[in-house]
């Protein structure tokens, strides 16, 4: 008989999913598990039969006291400022329900424009040539930490590429996101951004 959700003191902001993990989690008798998402934290107040509970990826920025150290080199990833008519393309991540930059991590062998062509071919159904992105900034702060459920934790460095859509495109929407969408400056500031994202859109979108 599967086991059944167990409920939560706080809802997560803007309908987060929550997933339990019951294997290989460690009993803390007295004291309620910390459910981290995005550097906040929730608590589950039936933590007597046990189970951590986490999204599939947890992001961290400039965050030295709840940060977890790196276990693997450091992720070298292209993402893409993608705009039309004044607006900011976002995905909203399945593996963690926040929104967040089209792109990913690059290949042993490929560029970062290279990279960003492939992840827009695979995320949007859309095919760029390389040379007609613009290389805008490289964040490369030791502070930008991805941990992942399998317990890999990898400090990101990320290239960051420009493009402008004279129209909106017709996409498609890849297995890797729930939704694609523009968003005006006005909308952005009330949705969730992965944090490692958040300071991109701040300084690339937000403010120009």
């Amino acid at each position: 008989m599967p086991k059944k959700e167990r409920k939560f003191t706080e809802k997560p902001p803007f309908g987060e999913t929550i997933r339990i993990i019951p294997k290989n989690s460690r009993k803390r008798k007295g004291k309620p598990f910390p459910l981290e998402i995005e550097g906040v934290r929730y608590y589950n107040k039936e933590n007597e039969t046990g189970g951590k509970t986490m999204s599939i990826v947890t992001f961290y920025h400039c965050d030295p006291k709840d940060a977890p150290k790196t276990t693997m080199p450091a992720h070298l990833g292209a993402n893409a400022i993608f705009t039309c008519q004044g607006k900011l393309l976002l995905e909203k991540r399945r593996d963690s329900d926040l929104w967040g930059l089209v792109g990913g991590g690059c290949k042993k062998t490929e560029t970062g424009r290279d990279a960003i062509a492939r992840e827009t071919w695979e995320e949007l159904g859309l095919r760029i040539p390389k040379d007609r992105f613009e290389k805008l900034k490289v964040y490369d702060d030791p502070g930008r930490i991805a941990a992942f459920r399998d317990g890999s934790i990898w400090r990101m460095v990320i290239v960051v590429y420009g493009y402008d859509f004279p129209e909106e495109p017709k996409m498609t929407i890849s297995s890797e996101s729930k939704e694609l969408r523009f968003f005006t400056k006005e909308e952005i500031r009330d949705i969730r951004i992965a944090v490692t994202h958040q300071d991109i859109v701040d300084e690339l979108f937000l403010q120009n």
